[in-house]
């Protein structure tokens, strides 16, 4: 089912780790972080630079972008969608063992078909710094392919006639935070939910909330034509199946907002205009509104985005897409701006550029319903394809007369035994068109260029096209060359004078393709017209039919699409990985990565081949039941192959050298792949009214990769190891949890970390966190140095509200030395509901006392030597009341000593605070600008004045309570008891601390623009002590008027030079790319270049070229051996030259090597047969030619008439061929001897060397 582009880029996104591994560079721009209590969201724009597919569809921040604010759930579905009628509607395998009962359950569940879910789903997750993907097995657990300690149930909500239920998911991470998704986007092409979007995040207290709102967006697309074509094998006609050309339209979801309970809301806001690259109502990002918790708007982002229409436009008002203009348009991000909420100042932009646009702005890359495509999707410049059916012209099946047949056939094979009737299956079809190979620069187009970054800097990128391999297992599909879409060449990082600041470069072993498309397949049909979908059956391929019995009525069909009928297999979201990547850093070295990949693991067959089993329908209980001899995964109904993904794109080296090439680091890593278990599938094809089937089970495993080891080398300048630090890890079998960590040193001492936590307890509050999810927080920590105890840490929690919501921290306990006795160190004494710290000690200390906002985000005051009910503490800004009780009516704004606000005492306004404990004596302090006010009747003692602000003290003592009246401002109001200290601070909502205020009651100020920015911070009287300018560098406001040069391409080769005696080094071409230097002085980027040539090249060449031996000349006579029965050895001269084998080993090692080479050709063209069968071949009877055959060794001549018959046997041997007419004949023919042929009167072939049992000599008019 089709998804929204938005949630079609956060799916990507979910399975795409970006690495080296599949040549991508992580392209990102951070926006705005909502960090709270215990939730941690990030807002940011990630995009994708593997290239735009021509049917692509863009995103509403533009092509190749996605938006990260939220996450989504997608899925494929196979089969029926799961939850329809339930998990339990699976059925229950394995089959049974007798082949009686198996094809009992097999006819049941092909009869329940409609009913039964016999293939799990496959769901896709991206949110919040998690990706992956999972199915649910038939209990419904969720088994992920690379396991994710999350816990996902489904929760059924909705029941929806005709479509089951329909309901939202619910994940927990480690941490205990609950994400919802329940908002659902389903399509034209079913009501079925393709994706579910992040609704709820909620904090594992339950007392932070942030809620994701959506609105409903509804548009549509076109995509090209897809005719599907299928013919009957040796009758030459091809039928075009219609294709439905209808608008695909998606009722998706919009982002319309972000808002918590701690931290404000954040606003996104559409275009008011609709884009024009999608029909119906589509709109584009225009702005992200950033707002405090007091619905203040403090900031925008704005992103401006562009309609580029296509250079080769589609016409419209054609019968296929009606007036579809949106198929000639593509949306682009075109830059993104940090504006104040007034737009009144902004920061400058981001601004992106794009390859291949016109002279005239429009993009090279073509309409979107263009047949263009390479295998994978991506523009190839083939503007005069007719469809995308690929030109395959034959042959189709096998002729067992030529022996030509399509590799893709040979599968079938196999299944017919020895005596059975073989058909003629040869067929040509010329209607194809589609030329789907791929081509660079093609594919570049419309993929992103440079980022201009708000500093002035640029970035700029440039791309090559993928290079890789494939071969399958069992059915001849190889490919070898370049593969569809790109990976980074390098990227250069420029000033605002574009002066070079930086370049690397990329190299590239070659990639490892996870599949190659298959666009023929074969297909039976049983006489009735259309091909019913399956495979030709056992009977239906070889047996004969005399009868015209109407169940084994043979009739085999071909099927090409334009689509693959195999999976899409991919590597970490690309089609593509490689195993070694190479990091240069043009003038300071470089580093090698070495991955697990395709190559190295590629996806394997399922457990089973396709099965044949048919019950007789005149002797029910007789069961014919054969396995067909290749697997299901590349015959219809094409089942998925063995997912490996998991063990792929695992960093197993990296490896640091210098310039001179010499290695500096090396770092190796080693993993343990464990398959954890597999959810089976089956999959059933009834063949013909319910007598024979086909079926298959494959599995869809889940795996865990742990990194087990780790080992750091560093080397000397004699590239000798000069330390080496070695890790191991240990891990529990349940969460897959870190367990132990240890570090052998260079000298050979272990030191160890064990860790353990909550659910390696039973006892309480550890068994309720367990239960809650909360797993990551580690309660023990234990050092070893070899085999003894240095220390340990053992955090005790505490449930601390008694409802199983809030668990931190009560005591710390450490110990030292094996035997010691654990001692508490530090205890907490009192939190808040929100979990936030009241009160903390040493054992045996003073308490430090806090209070808080009143969201429990920050402290706003800290207290040493006091018990929380004995302080109190306000600024009167909007973050609480500190332990005092007034009335927020006479707060007063812009008037303030710290932060921003102050309160207006009156008769009617008064600040008190109740508990105080009477046997202790406190300080009450406070700002003023009208003079001192009453506190308990206590005097007043002035400390001094700043800026009409007086700073008064009062001490009270003997009283429960404390009453502040009077009439004026007043500012900073501290309450603690006489033995203490305090500390307070003030906040903006967002922005971070407005000021500070120490235990002398000294302020310090911090003042931000409109766009948040530090700018100003004043001391206690107010006077400046630093102020910030922020000016951005551009070529408006620098110098960039002089001409920059930048170097041509340099390179030169150098040959290793420090090898062995005997040995050879390896020839290596070491270059300096064009545009790696720059320089406004004439020549001298280019005297950079040559000189990185001169002083590093051959030192570089010396450290990582190879020494090898290469053979010496062992040409000459060799003498076959090994001849078969009726073949007789003769001496052949071969040569073998000089420097053609080599060998690491020794020169002897490539000498035999290059004997071997020349044995084996000796014994190849050294066997020839005893004796040479002459066959004649005279079609149309033509008379009076003769046949001459001359032995060129012995001179003996034989000679017979050319007639259509065996002529005679001879020795083998070189021979002259003359065929000719003694009667002078002027007519001309077409002869042939051996393969070779001629045209004239007569014919010569000269040295012809027979040696094969059968030769022919033919004459034709």
């Amino acid at each position: 089912m089709p998804t929204s582009p938005n949630a079609a880029g956060l799916g990507e996104y979910g399975n795409i780790p970006i690495s080296l591994y599949t040549g991508l560079p992580n392209i990102s721009i951070p926006l705005w972080n909502l960090k709270g209590r215990e939730i941690d969201f990030d807002v940011s724009l990630s995009y994708r630079a593997s290239g735009v597919k021509v049917e692509d569809n863009a995103s509403w921040v533009g092509m190749g972008w996605s938006l990260n604010a939220g996450g989504v759930i997608t899925r494929v579905i196979r089969d029926k969608p799961d939850f329809q009628n339930g998990l339990q509607s699976r059925p229950i395998l394995p089959l049974p063992a007798s082949n009686l009962m198996r094809y009992d359950t097999i006819q049941y569940y092909s009869y329940m078909k409609g009913v039964v879910d016999m293939e799990p789903d496959v769901f896709n997750y991206n949110f919040n710094g998690k990706s992956g993907s999972f199915v649910f097995d038939r209990s419904g657990v969720a088994r992920f392919n690379q396991f994710d300690d999350l816990k996902i149930r489904y929760e059924r909500s909705v029941n929806v006639p005709g479509h089951g239920w329909y309901g939202q998911f619910i994940i927990t991470t480690g941490n205990g935070t609950v994400y919802k998704f329940n908002e659902r986007e389903t399509s034209s092409q079913s009501e079925e939910p393709s994706s579910w979007f992040l609704t709820t995040i909620t904090s594992a207290s339950g007392r932070e909330v942030f809620n994701l709102v959506y609105e409903n967006e509804q548009f549509g697309y076109h995509t090209a034509e897809r005719h599907s074509i299928y013919t009957s094998l040796g009758t030459g006609a091809g039928t075009i199946r219609p294709w439905d050309n209808a608008e695909t339209v998606i009722h998706g979801k919009r982002l319309k907002e972000i808002n918590t309970n701690t931290l404000g809301k954040i606003v996104f806001v559409p275009q008011t205009q609709a884009r024009k690259d999608l029909g119906t109502y589509a709109y584009a990002l225009k702005d992200i509104e950033i707002y405090t918790s007091q619905n203040e708007m403090v900031k925008k982002f704005r992103f401006e985005t562009e309609d580029i229409e296509t250079s080769i436009r589609f016409p419209l008002n054609n019968p296929t897409y009606g007036n579809a203009e949106y198929i000639n348009w593509r949306l682009y991000l075109k830059s993104v701006t940090e504006l104040s909420a007034n737009e009144a100042l902004s920061k400058p932009p981001y601004i992106f550029t794009y390859f291949d646009r016109d002279a005239n702005g429009k993009d090279l890359l073509p309409h979107r319903v263009s047949f263009a495509q390479d295998h994978w999707g991506y523009y190839n410049g083939k503007n005069s394809n007719g469809s995308l059916t690929p030109a395959y012209h034959g042959p189709f099946g096998y002729n067992y007369q030529t022996g030509e047949h399509d590799p893709q056939f040979d599968a079938f094979l196999p299944i017919c035994s020895v005596n059975d009737y073989l058909e003629n299956y040869d067929y040509s079809y010329a209607g194809l068109t589609g030329d789907r190979s791929s081509s660079f620069p093609s594919m570049r187009a419309g993929t992103i260029k440079s980022i201009h970054y708000p500093t002035g800097g640029l970035t700029e990128f440039d791309f090559e096209a993928h290079y890789g391999r494939f071969e399958s297992q069992d059915v001849t599909i190889k490919y070898s060359g370049i593969v569809g879409g790109l990976r980074v060449k390098s990227i250069t990082s420029l000033s605002p004078c574009n002066e070079i600041l930086s370049k690397k470069e990329y190299e590239y072993a070659e990639g490892g393709l996870t599949h190659f498309p298959k666009y023929r397949t074969y297909t039976y049909n049983n006489g009735l017209g259309e091909p019913n979908g399956s495979q030709p059956g056992v009977m239906q391929i070889c047996t004969n039919n005399p009868n015209g019995d109407p169940y084994i009525d043979k009739h085999l069909y071909v099927t090409i699409n334009p689509g693959s009928f195999t999976f899409p297999g991919a590597t970490k979201g690309s089609s593509i990985g490689y195993n070694i990547v190479r990091e240069v850093e043009v003038g300071n070295g470089s580093t090698t990565y070495t991955y697990t990949s395709p190559l190295s693991h590629p996806d394997e067959h399922n457990s089973t081949n396709l099965t044949y089993i048919f019950r007789d329908p005149f002797y029910q209980n007789y069961i014919v039941e054969r396995e067909l001899l290749f697997s299901s995964n590349l015959s219809y109904p094409y089942f998925p192959m063995k997912d490996n993904d998991w063990k792929r794109g695992l960093l197993i080296n990296k490896d640091s050298r210098d310039l001179y090439g010499k290695i500096l680091t090396s770092e190796a890593y080693e993993y343990t792949m464990e398959e954890l278990g597999n959810v089976p599938a089956l999959a059933i094809l009834e063949q013909r009214r319910e007598l024979d089937f086909y079926y298959a089970l494959y599995k869809v495993p889940y795996g865990w990769c742990r990194l087990d080891k780790k080992t750091i080398t560093n080397f000397d300048k004699q590239q000798s190891i000069g330390q080496q630090q070695v890790y191991t890890y240990n891990y529990e079998p349940l969460h897959k949890y870190k367990i132990k960590e240890s570090l052998v040193s260079s000298k050979g001492d272990t030191m160890s970390t064990t860790y353990t936590y909550p659910f390696n307890y039973s006892i309480a509050p550890y068994t309720y966190m367990t239960d809650r999810h909360i797993l990551t927080p580690v309660i023990e920590t234990k050092q070893f140095k070899n085999e003894t105890e240095l220390s340990s840490i053992f955090t005790v929690y505490k449930d601390w509200l008694g409802d199983q919501t809030v668990f931190a921290p009560e005591i710390i306990k450490t110990k030292f030395k094996e035997n010691g006795t654990p001692e508490a160190r530090v205890r907490y004494h009192e939190l808040n509901a929100d979990g936030g710290i009241l009160s903390v000690s040493k054992e045996n200390g003073i308490k430090t006392s806090y209070i808080w906002d009143n969201r429990s985000l920050r402290p706003t005051a800290e207290v040493k030597n006091a018990n929380p009910e004995d302080i109190a503490y306000t600024s009167f800004e909007v973050d609480g009341f500190g332990n005092w009780q007034y009335n927020n009516a006479s707060i007063v704004i812009d008037s303030a000593r710290t932060g921003q606000r102050s309160f207006s005492l009156s008769s009617n306004y008064s600040v008190s605070k109740s508990g105080l404990n009477v046997t202790k004596g406190y300080i009450i302090t406070y700002w003023s600008k009208a003079g001192a006010y009453q506190v308990n009747g206590s005097t007043a003692n002035p400390l001094y004045t700043i800026n009409g602000w007086t700073l008064y003290e009062h001490k009270i003592s003997g009283a429960s309570s404390c009453t502040v009246t009077g009439s004026g401002l007043i500012d900073e109001l501290r309450l603690h008891p006489e033995n203490s200290t305090m500390q307070t601070f003030s906040y903006h909502p967002l922005y971070g601390i407005n000021s500070t205020c120490d235990e002398a009651n000294r302020v310090t100020t911090f003042e931000y623009d409109v766009l948040g920015r530090l700018i100003i911070v004043k001391d206690n009287s107010g006077n400046i002590t630093k102020r910030i300018a922020y000016n951005y560098a551009d070529t408006a406001t620098i110098n960039c008027n002089q001409q920059l040069i930048y170097n041509s391409e340099k390179s030169r080769s150098f040959t290793k030079s420090n090898c062995l005696i005997g040995q050879t080094g390896e020839t290596i071409r070491y270059t300096v790319s064009a545009k790696t230097f720059s320089s406004y002085i004439p020549g001298e980027a280019d005297a950079r270049a040559q000189s990185i040539i001169d002083t590093y090249g051959q030192s570089y060449v010396n450290n990582i070229g190879t020494c090898k031996y290469y053979n010496d000349d062992q040409s000459g006579n060799y003498t076959a051996v090994g001849c078969p029965e009726g073949f007789n050895a003769t001496t052949v001269y071969v040569s073998s030259p000089a420097n053609v084998y080599e060998s690491a080993i020794s020169k002897e090692d490539a000498n035999i090597r290059a004997r071997y080479f020349a044995q084996s050709y000796a014994n190849e063209r050294g066997c020839v047969p005893g004796s040479v069968t002459i066959i004649g071949s005279n079609s149309n009877a033509i008379p009076n030619f003769k046949v001459k055959l001359t032995n060129l060794q012995n001179n003996v001549v034989y000679e017979y008439d050319l007639i259509a018959a065996t002529l005679a046997t001879i020795p083998p041997g070189p021979y002259t061929i003359n065929i000719y007419n003694p009667y002078n004949t002027s007519t001309v023919y077409n002869f042939s001897a051996d393969g070779l042929t001629m045209s004239g009167t007569s014919a010569t072939f000269v040295s012809v060397n027979l040696s094969t049992f059968n030769v022919t000599v033919s004459i034709e008019q």
